[in-house]
C-alpha cells in the first residue's frame, strides 16, 4: 500500500509522504547504510548473537583499522541502527533488535 498523496497545485505532480517515519530520518538511515564499511558492519552485527561484537573483533572481521571503524560505528549509532555498551576496557556493539523492521519502515513507511 502506497502512503503518499499526490497534489497538483500548478499541474506538476508532487508527493507528500504520509508514512510513520519522517523522511529526514529515513534519509539519514540510508545515508548511514550507503557506505560499504558501515553496511558490512550492520550486516555482521545483525548476524552476530545477542552478545554483540567487541569493536576490536569487528575491526578484524571487516579488515579495517580500529579508528576508522570507530568513526563508522559512531555514524551507525547516531542513525539508530546500532547500540553500544562498555564492558571493562572494550566497547561491544549490537545491531538494534528491530534493525530489519527499522529499514523496512524507512523504505516503505510501514
Amino acid at each position: 500500500m502506497v502512503k503518499a498523496a499526490f497534489l497538483s497545485l500548478d499541474r506538476r505532480p508532487t508527493c507528500r509522504y504520509r508514512g510513520t517515519m519522517e523522511v529526514s530520518r529515513a534519509a539519514r538511515l540510508f545515508a548511514a547504510l550507503g557506505q560499504e564499511t558501515r553496511l558490512a558492519a550492520v550486516r555482521a552485527l545483525a548476524a552476530a548473537d545477542a552478545d554483540g561484537l567487541a569493536s576490536g573483533r569487528l575491526a578484524a572481521l571487516l579488515k579495517v583499522p580500529a579508528n576508522t571503524l570507530s568513526a563508522h560505528l559512531g555514524i551507525l549509532v547516531g542513525a539508530g541502527l546500532v547500540s553500544s555498551e562498555r564492558r571493562g576496557t572494550s566497547i561491544v556493539y549490537r545491531a538494534v533488535p528491530d534493525v530489519r523492521a527499522l529499514v523496512s519502515e524507512a523504505l516503505f513507511g510501514e
